[in-house]
């Protein structure tokens, strides 16, 4: 993929006359009653296009040159702070309504606060926009020629608009020389935890989803609508929920208030590791709760552990170890609504002891199996304790390779690392 004319490879062919074709194209583009977004030249013969084949999902026989993104001009209103479920605080640039690639364009995403800083953004710049690849808004400068001489440059916050807590740039620990060193990172996240209502609010629809508690009923239209009503001030309120208080929520019936009550009832039995998830623990994702769930079994175990103790389990590091010690501290807000859920009914089903005859194994599936879908192979195998990756490396166990392996067979061959078939898979997981 590339553009004829710039310095880039457009490919391993030189298509015959294939950028006054591109260049047609582009100068008949915005007479077209459709958006397009570049040309693709391919082999015209199937019997060639076959001979080629494909690396991965992409096709050898086909080329695609893009077209330069349309640029347009408008005016910077202001730059808003958006507070995500991690407290990440992401600068949101309002614009001056304008057409670009055929969409009205208001907002435009900055990606962190360096990025405000690069672009020298004042308030009432003239800025030039884009849509990146003609889907995101993107802004590409400011002129500072146009700027008003009394115009104030923008400064990232120091304080979450939504909770008044701090806002601190996010630092990582790197290992140097034996040594963890702590370094600043670009992005800014705001310290309220669970006691802003913008995380609240992310946090409690992560875990009613699907994935995490799975309650049927709680979308988030209804869960933003309870939270400002004041109602859901975190999730442990979701266990106390009353016909009373949901009957009077706008577009819920008798009918939609008894089948969510009865979900709520149905997801208070729940997993070990769900549960852990469901509490929105900084650094601590599925496959930490998992671990986690692995090797303590309750709750009650995990909570009797310091930073010492998860930092001593395989591929836990002082991030995810502070997160965890500060989650689990007495009096800590993530703690005390844990155990509220403990107290309204929330009935955690003890963990069984895992077969870990597995363990230490890393595996990768291809392909399609005839026998079950991938994810249901991935939580086989991860239930006898192996891992499973995405992608192939030096620390994989085996391939298993359905029907249209890809290319991650040729990974697998490069790398000498076994190929296993569906029946080696059915042997595996017994």
């Amino acid at each position: 993929m590339g553009y004829p004319g710039d310095s880039r490879p457009c490919g391993n062919q030189r298509v015959r006359g294939g950028k006054k074709a591109w260049e047609n194209l582009l100068e008949r583009r915005p007479t077209l009653n459709y958006d397009i977004d570049g040309i693709v030249f391919k082999l015209n013969k199937i019997e060639l296009q076959e001979e080629m084949g494909f690396v991965g999902r992409v096709p050898r026989f086909a080329i695609a040159w893009k077209f330069p993104a349309e640029e347009v001009s408008t005016e910077l209103l202001k730059v808003d702070t958006q507070i995500g479920r991690t407290g990440l605080a992401t600068p949101v640039a309002r614009v001056r309504p304008v057409q670009v690639g055929g969409v009205v364009v208001s907002n435009v995403t900055l990606h962190n606060w360096d990025e405000v800083a690069r672009l020298d953004l004042h308030e009432g710049d003239t800025v030039i926009i884009r849509r990146a690849g003609d889907v995101i808004p993107q802004m590409m400068m400011s002129v500072a020629e146009k700027r008003l001489p009394d115009a104030k440059p923008i400064q990232a916050p120091s304080h979450c608009p939504r909770c008044n807590s701090e806002i601190l740039n996010d630092t990582d620990l790197i290992k140097k020389k034996g040594k963890w060193i702590e370094v600043k990172q670009a992005y800014r996240r705001c310290q309220g935890g669970i006691v802003c209502d913008a995380q609240r609010d992310e946090m409690i629809i992560n875990a009613v989803s699907r994935e995490v508690l799975d309650i049927d009923g709680l979308g988030k239209t209804t869960v933003k609508t309870l939270c400002d009503m004041g109602i859901l001030k975190d999730l442990s309120d979701v266990f106390a929920l009353t016909y009373d208080q949901l009957i009077t929520v706008e577009g819920m019936a008798d009918a939609s208030v008894n089948k969510l009550l009865a979900a709520i009832e149905t997801a208070k039995k729940t997993e070990l590791h769900r549960f852990l998830r469901s509490l929105g623990i900084r650094n601590a994702g599925e496959g930490t709760a998992k671990d986690l769930a692995k090797q303590f079994l309750s709750f009650d175990a995990i909570l009797g552990k310091t930073y010492n103790d998860f930092l001593a389990l395989p591929d836990f590091g002082p991030k995810t170890s502070l997160s965890l010690t500060k989650a689990f501290e007495p009096g800590s807000p993530i703690r005390v609504m844990a155990e509220r859920m403990l107290s309204l009914g929330v009935d955690i089903a003890p963990v069984a002891q895992q077969d870990t005859s597995l363990a230490g194994h890393v595996y990768v599936l291809t392909g399609t199996l005839s026998q079950m879908s991938r994810g249901e192979a991935k939580a086989k195998l991860e239930a006898k304790g192996a891992k499973t990756s995405g992608s192939v490396g030096k620390k994989t166990t085996a391939l298993i390779a359905g029907a249209d392996g890809g290319g991650k067979l040729a990974e697998a061959d490069a790398l000498k690392i076994p190929v296993l078939n569906e029946d080696d898979l059915m042997r595996l997981i017994g």
